[in-house]
């Protein structure tokens, strides 16, 4: 036999024709299944006006926990999983989360009827004044220490005597517990684990006529922090005048750049949430 390929036989060239007829044959219809998947997902495709149209997100619905409503001061703590947010450094709040923050307020206001005439001891809530003041000419925010966290700095010399704090339209006063715990789901629901630090800022304190009430600043006067005897520079009103809670001025003079410290004890009432069941 001649070992040069091209003398292979006719009867050889026979035998291997079938075997290609059944590779030609499958290649075939595999690219008549391949055809048919394309067209189908072709088919599915809108084309027509809807494929311009942009795709709104659905928020999931948040269900609360059962017997959210009775929930005090510590349970909605752990709820929030507030122990899990301090562990790590706190964010600084933006003015629009800020803004964003009031106006849940005002829809807790226009939710079932819960806002109360200024200085009421009815149940509900009401801003503490109509006033707008901006404090960043006195006070910025600034990071005071592992210790300390987020605190407050005087923008600049500031003599004694002179105002650094008082109610504007940003404090407000929770009169009952219950409104104050759904401002802190809503508030939750909408920024997780930022009522934590709304839950921190709030404080109880005596109201008019032997209430209690909660108040809170739904903006950066809230990074106040209290200081030791010695070092509280501010004071919570005039020397010669009764403290009501609202009005803060420097008790000596503070540099530029020195923190602002108060007492807490001026004006908190710590022992007293129980009395708005929280």
């Amino acid at each position: 036999f001649s070992n040069d390929p091209r003398s292979i036989s006719s009867h050889s060239r026979k035998k291997t024709a079938p075997h290609r007829l059944r590779n030609v044959s499958t290649i075939t219809i595999a690219i008549s299944l391949f055809s048919l998947v394309v067209l189908s997902a072709i088919s599915t495709l809108d084309f027509g006006s809807n494929a311009s149209k942009k795709v709104t997100k659905v928020r999931p619905t948040i269900v609360r926990p059962k017997k959210w409503e009775t929930f005090d001061h510590y349970e909605m703590r752990t709820y929030f999983e507030c122990s899990n947010a301090f562990e790590s450094e706190r964010p600084w709040w933006t003015d629009q989360e800020w803004r964003i923050v009031r106006e849940l307020y005002q829809d807790l206001l226009k939710s079932e009827g819960a806002g109360l005439v200024r200085g009421s001891t009815k149940i509900g809530t009401y801003q503490a004044s109509d006033e707008v003041f901006d404090f960043s000419q006195i006070v910025v925010p600034y990071q005071a220490g592992k210790e300390k966290g987020r605190g407050l700095k005087a923008a600049k010399d500031i003599r004694k005597g002179d105002m650094i704090f008082k109610a504007t339209n940003n404090t407000v006063v929770f009169t009952d517990g219950h409104s104050f715990r759904k401002f802190m789901f809503m508030l939750n629901e909408r920024f997780p684990t930022f009522a934590c630090d709304v839950l921190q800022w709030a404080w109880v304190q005596d109201l008019e006529g032997g209430a209690f009430g909660i108040e809170v600043d739904l903006d950066d006067c809230n990074l106040l922090n209290s200081g030791r005897q010695r070092s509280v520079n501010i004071q919570c009103g005039k020397a010669d005048k009764v403290c009501d809670g609202n009005h803060f001025y420097a008790r000596r003079d503070i540099k530029k750049g020195e923190e602002i410290l108060g007492s807490y004890s001026e004006f908190v009432s710590d022992h007293s949430w129980s009395e708005l069941g929280l």
